[in-house]
């Protein structure tokens, strides 16, 4: 029976009867909250969620509530409200102030740090006066900073990336890595680096006199040795030598023993993925110059809305009596120094963000910094950055970071990262050019693909073209083609045209012919331009 306009409902008692209704109520209420995503940029992303509206919870239909006589009066519209459809439910999800901001990690802020003091190959890190005080170069790291990056090295997927290091100048370098070979020449060369350290520490301690040569090389023979592990010859303290540091895929970290580098490194040509696939980042450990001087790790939670505070001292163990005798003595002075330092290295990046020299301009809004402070000599390193929260600048933003009314602009990809990966790709095609030869524009009288020659050691030792070379010259000649044959005339055309002041002198020679181009239709100067008032 049908009252009004209702839609009669047909029940069945068949068995897939219930579970085709499940399905069509699915069906129907996914096509009405969520729409299709074809594109993965950035924009359609952005468009689709505002669509949507606000993201349903996994968990809903919510559970059964369990109350008391207590709460028994908003139990009914609280248990509604529960189970209403998620389009019924007001003020499900505030706007948290993060959904403005990206996402950024250490890796990219090396990235940063290696723009703003490149490697340029030479040069010293600083100079020392006779008074024996040190002045970093300015165009430095430390001399911009005012601090120092330990070696890292960036990995993906078990693989790694690049390497990050400084040079003698004190700036630095990056180094692109593929295979996991190269990972293991670098965790030999960390195994040298700590072995030498720990026997320089050693003969500190001991106050012998050094020999002209030194004993690193024979206690790394012996942990490198096959019966380094049956035998008893290798120290206990060599054997719990910190070697790297591992940071997980998950933010937790840990320190690489030298037992444990040995027996990866032994006799093996690579490392084995199954291990290295979990990490995101190995470095080297931070150690303090001076061997009776620990390293002090200090982590600092960066905001940039906390209206100019600076981080404060922490409390001193023992409780407050010994707050006057640090604040009488050349500590507080000391510790007001390190906060310092440690707040200017935010703002000192912002500043470099912010500039307009980067075309991408952004500044961090928040996000924790792990340093680890040398009492020995003062040197502060940055060895982490996490919970990096960043914002884009619109263009007409100020660099003091003062920002507009208007919304920000949501980019369609990384641009930062393809900005790098073009510079990459340029610096690799002028290298090839440098060592193969070969000039582009063949529409000119150049050479090409034609004029690549190997040189006779290169054709002894087998070495052979590089394909993205080829293929390289063969699009740019294409283009210098499209260029020569339909850009260039087109350019002369419109120059050879009159002059006119207004629209209806050029309407009177083109006539009353509409620009209705077919699918392969060659467009000249006086249609293209009616195309473009149209």
């Amino acid at each position: 029976m049908c009252y009004g306009s209702a839609k009669p409902i047909f029940m069945s008692d068949a068995p897939g009867f219930l579970q085709r209704q499940r399905a069509r109520a699915a069906k129907h209420l996914v096509s009405e909250h969520a729409g299709t995503i074809t594109c993965r940029c950035q924009k359609c992303i952005a468009a689709a969620e505002a669509r949507t509206g606000p993201s349903i919870s996994n968990e809903w239909p919510l559970p059964p509530l369990k109350h008391t006589d207590e709460d028994s009066a908003g139990f009914l519209t609280t248990a509604v409200q529960a189970r209403s459809p998620p389009g019924r439910v007001k003020d499900q999800k505030a706007a948290r102030p993060e959904e403005s901001t990206v996402q950024r990690d250490f890796t990219w802020l090396l990235r940063v740090m290696s723009e703003m003091a490149p490697s340029e190959g030479g040069g010293l890190a600083g100079t020392l006066s006779y008074d024996g005080i040190w002045t970093p170069d300015p165009r430095s790291l430390q001399g911009k900073l005012g601090i120092l990056v330990p070696e890292t090295v960036i990995l993906e997927k078990g693989k790694p990336k690049r390497r990050y290091f400084l040079d003698p100048a004190g700036r630095i370098s990056v180094l692109r890595m593929k295979t996991s070979a190269e990972l293991l020449r670098v965790l030999r060369e960390f195994v040298r680096r700590a072995a030498a350290q720990h026997q320089e520490r050693h003969e500190r301690r001991s106050s012998l006199r050094r020999s002209s040569g030194t004993r690193s090389e024979p206690s790394l023979a012996r942990a490198l040795s096959p019966a380094a592990e049956k035998s008893a010859e290798t120290p206990s303290a060599l054997r719990q030598l910190e070697v790297a540091l591992l940071h997980y895929n998950d933010g937790l970290s840990r320190q690489m023993m030298l037992a444990e580098a040995v027996s990866q490194i032994r006799g093996a040509s690579k490392l084995p993925r199954e291990f290295w696939q979990r990490m995101r980042m190995v470095q080297v450990p931070i150690q303090s110059a001076h061997p009776n001087i620990p390293a002090r790790y200090i982590a600092y939670s960066f905001d940039i809305n906390s209206g100019g505070l600076e981080p404060q001292e922490p409390m001193p163990l023992g409780g407050g009596a010994r707050i006057e005798l640090r604040t009488t003595s050349r500590y507080a002075q000391q510790a007001e120094s390190e906060v310092a330092r440690m707040a200017a290295v935010p703002k000192a990046l912002n500043n470099f963000l912010r500039s307009k020299a980067r075309r991408v301009r952004m500044e961090i809004v928040k996000g924790l910094f792990e340093f680890v402070l040398d009492e020995g000599d003062g040197t502060l390193w940055l060895a982490n950055a996490s919970k990096l929260r960043c914002r884009f600048l619109p263009r007409g933003a100020n660099e003091d970071g003062t920002m507009d009314v208007r919304p920000p602009e949501v980019l369609f990809f990384e641009e930062e990262d393809f900005e790098e990966e073009m510079r990459e790709t340029e610096s690799v095609i002028e290298y090839l050019k440098k060592r193969f030869g070969g000039d582009p524009g063949v529409a000119k009288g150049g050479s090409g693909v034609r004029g690549i020659e190997l040189s006779p050691s290169d054709q002894l030792a087998g070495v052979r073209v590089p394909s993205n070379l080829v293929q390289f010259y063969e699009e740019e000649e294409k283009m210098l083609r499209y260029y020569e044959d339909e850009v260039r005339i087109m350019a002369l055309r419109r120059e050879r045209l009159p002059q006119h002041e207004n629209k209806a002198d050029i309407s009177s020679l083109v006539g009353e012919q509409r620009c209705t181009p077919p699918r392969f239709h060659k467009l000249d100067c006086v249609c293209l331009m009616e195309c473009m008032e149209c």
